[in-house]
């Protein structure tokens, strides 16, 4: 066997097990052969011929059987591969119907687009007709509208003009007497207005003696309240910012500014808070919710 032959064999093993398996064959039909031959014929003279005939018989056996296998496969792929032509004419087909639908749906489209924007030029246009025909209609009623009312309004106009020349006459002395009773209007206001800047001023003054009166009522209380710590000295004050609530509770305190040392500092603090709750003004409007003073010892 060829090169070519041996080739073939690898790539179909079902030929290579069939080849070897009919090797296997002629290899017992020539052992047979051999057991079986008469003891007078020399074995030299007759078994190479018989070797060499039943290799050449097998090999063309073999060779019939490889090429038939051979033709087998060689028509199995064509099939396969007819089979494969055809699915891909079949696939261009469909392919090639789509686009021809695609390309019919599209004209059908544009062709309806068309016929739509064609009726809606035809309806736009008589829709422009009719409003010109209803523009001009519309200005013959305003003009004659217009000069119906241009009629009416110089009736009108000669009419109101006798009237303001008689209102005129009755306004004229209207407006002499209103004057006159704005001038005394006027003065009476007047008098009103300086007799109330009067009285808030009395009642200011006596709100502002009042508020000093109140702090220093605040300062008193504190000052009773407050512990003097050691190191005081003459000189000592502190301003101090409170937030109450109503009734004199101390919502927080807080010592702004200080001369002096920290525990005088700190004293004037607690005193304040020691002299919860402070002490309620007179009248109701001195009540600060915020209230700031300036303590000394």
């Amino acid at each position: 066997m060829n090169s070519s032959l041996l080739e073939d064999l690898k790539r179909n093993p079902v030929a290579l097990i069939l080849a070897v398996g009919l090797h296997v064959v002629i290899l017992a039909v020539a052992l047979i052969n051999f057991s079986f031959r008469p003891a007078e014929e020399p074995a030299a003279t007759h078994q190479p011929v018989n070797i060499v005939q039943a290799e050449a018989i097998d090999a063309s056996e073999f060779d019939r059987s490889i090429k038939k296998h051979q033709q087998a496969e060689a028509r199995q792929r064509q099939q396969v591969e007819e089979a494969k032509r055809k699915k891909v004419e079949a696939r261009k087909k469909a392919e090639q119907a789509k686009k021809q639908k695609a390309e019919e749906q599209k004209r059908i489209a544009l062709q309806k687009k068309q016929e739509a924007e064609k009726r809606k030029k035809a309806e736009e246009a008589k829709r422009q007709e009719e409003q010109k025909r209803k523009a001009a209609e519309d200005k013959r009623k305003a003009e004659q509208a217009r000069k119906k009312k241009e009629a009416e309004q110089r009736k009108q106009a000669e009419a109101k003009a006798e009237q303001e020349r008689l209102a005129a006459i009755f306004a004229a002395e209207e407006a002499e007497i209103r004057e006159q009773e704005r001038i005394e209007e006027e003065r009476r206001a007047a008098a009103a207005r300086a007799e109330q800047e009067r009285q808030q001023a009395i009642y200011n003054r006596r709100l502002a003696q009042l508020k000093q009166s109140y702090m220093g009522e605040i300062r008193s209380h504190v000052s009773r309240n407050w512990r003097e710590p050691s190191g005081t000295e003459s000189g000592n004050k502190a301003e101090v910012y409170i937030t109450q609530a109503p009734g004199g509770y101390i919502i927080s305190v807080r010592v702004e500014s200080c001369i002096g040392s920290a525990a005088f500092c700190k004293s004037v603090e607690a005193a304040v808070l020691r002299s919860e709750p402070l002490p309620q003004p007179s009248d109701k409007a001195l009540f600060d919710r915020e209230i700031r003073f300036t303590f000394r010892p």
